[in-house]
């Protein structure tokens, strides 16, 4: 009894240090298993982005590039045919133009200008049609475009055709401005409406002077499935060179104030955040680390893009990310709880057989020593004949027979439940009544025991 007291402690112990083991390794597990994941997910999304962007400078550096030798050489080629956009050929890669608002389409400049460009329209085309591009176009400072697209009827609104200015353009200027290829921030297309980026490089002829910029859109659909298919809890952001957010989860769908998503998030109130997109910026990626933002604890990883200057920033909740470890924690709880209750009314009732049984033995114990070792020994063993009356799907049978002296060998069966049978052999070391004695105490613990409904390497540990 002293020693089954001394187990029900140390049972609600070694529960407890469990538990707290099992708490520590799964929250330190979970947190190499967030941080291995976040980081390769963030570098393939940069990656992924990275080669987008890189396939658009390519398609404009062409172009510039053949723009250029047009007006290095413009006697070289000859005028060819132009015409606006055709609501008819929608679904097929055509070349449309459009003038600005005061443009003179025949004007000699507008028309010349448009002659020698039109040479690039079948490249143009060849070349959409191989990239996958959108569409690709030239500007020119008399406020023409020359576009290639699949997409000829939203150039029309209510069966006339619209005017559209590329001079005013954050393309158009920032190339402009810049003097090189650029990558504008997200804006609305004036065309199709859709939400996208341009990419776009200055075209100067012999003399230094400005005569072309050619752009491609680049539309973010696929960009924005990929920030918005992420998991519950995990966030991207896409920040340019100037620290701004060119792509944020929607407002109330992520810790991003106002001020912040308009301005340098390098400067931002968030900390970690500012110096995440900064060492990205500096060292190319990061490592996860965890980090507040608005209060609230997230992983943040960044990785930059090396085509654009830009960063692309991955955050995960932490609460959310906790949230499996909890639920197998509280799980471990109510299992350890409901084993402990269990072995405690087992032990209870362990308790008070071995207290009657004590009490019966001692008296036996001074009728006869050798008889009543004799007398324990059969009356433990079981000797109803069918084994179960009641059960006719099957029978058991067993009976011992002592070479010597008695012992304290036995043999015991009994159903756990309906299904499950418990059958016992054992060799007990010694002889009279003190084998005896050990053997029924051995008995009565392994039944009681065994009445859990644990496996048979746990009943006997």
């Amino acid at each position: 009894m002293y020693h089954s007291s001394m187990l029900a402690d140390l049972v609600q112990e070694s529960g407890s240090e469990q538990q707290e083991a099992i708490e520590e390794i799964t929250s330190s597990t979970m947190d190499q298993v967030i941080e291995k994941t976040l980081e390769r997910s963030n570098k393939d999304d940069a990656a992924m982005a990275d080669s987008m962007f890189e396939s658009a400078a390519n398609r404009v550096n062409y172009l510039a590039d053949y723009a250029a030798s047009l007006f290095a050489h413009p006697e070289d080629y000859t005028p060819k045919e132009y015409a606006g956009p055709d609501p008819g050929k929608d679904g097929t890669w055509t070349a449309k133009v459009i003038y600005a608002d005061g443009t003179d389409p025949d004007d000699p400049a507008v028309r010349s200008r448009l002659g020698l460009l039109a040479n690039m329209s079948d490249m143009m085309i060849s070349l959409c049609r191989t990239s996958g591009a959108a569409n690709v176009y030239i500007a020119a400072p008399e406020g023409v475009h020359l576009s290639v697209s699949d997409t000829s009827g939203s150039w029309y609104e209510n069966g006339t055709l619209k005017s559209y200015d590329p001079r005013i353009r954050a393309w158009y200027k920032k190339a402009v401005k810049e003097k090189k290829l650029v990558f504008t921030d997200g804006e609305w297309d004036a065309n199709t409406g859709a939400y996208c980026l341009e990419c776009a490089a200055p075209v100067y002829d012999p003399s230094g002077k400005l005569a072309a910029v050619i752009g491609t859109d680049l539309y973010l659909d696929h960009i924005q499935k990929v920030m918005e298919d992420t998991e519950e809890g995990g966030y991207h952001l896409l920040i340019n060179e100037q620290g701004k957010a060119v792509l944020a989860p929607q407002e109330d769908a992520f810790p991003l104030s106002g001020s912040d998503r308009g301005g340098d998030l390098r400067q931002s109130r968030s900390e970690d955040l500012a110096r995440i997109i900064q060492e990205a910026m500096d060292q190319g990626s990061t490592k996860v680390c965890q980090g507040l933002l608005d209060e609230r604890s997230y992983y943040i990883v960044g990785t930059s893009i090396p085509t654009t200057g830009w960063v692309l920033v991955s955050a995960f909740d932490k609460e959310t990310a906790d949230k499996p470890s909890a639920l197998l924690m509280e799980q471990n709880r109510k299992i350890q709880a409901k084993a402990q209750k269990s072995y405690q009314e087992k032990t209870r009732h362990s308790k008070a057989t071995a207290t009657v049984l004590v009490l019966l033995v001692t008296f036996l114990m001074l009728v006869g020593g050798l008889y009543l070792a004799t007398q324990i020994q059969a009356a433990m063993l079981p000797h109803i004949v069918p084994g179960f009356p009641d059960r006719t799907d099957f029978d058991i049978f067993a009976t011992m027979d002592p070479a010597k002296e008695v012992g304290g060998d036995f043999f015991d069966y009994f159903l756990i439940d309906d299904d499950h049978l418990c059958m016992v052999m054992a060799d007990v070391s010694g002889k009279g009544v003190p084998a005896a004695l050990f053997m029924m105490a051995s008995k009565i613990i392994l039944q009681s025991v065994a009445m859990m409904g644990e496996s048979p390497g746990q009943i006997l540990t």
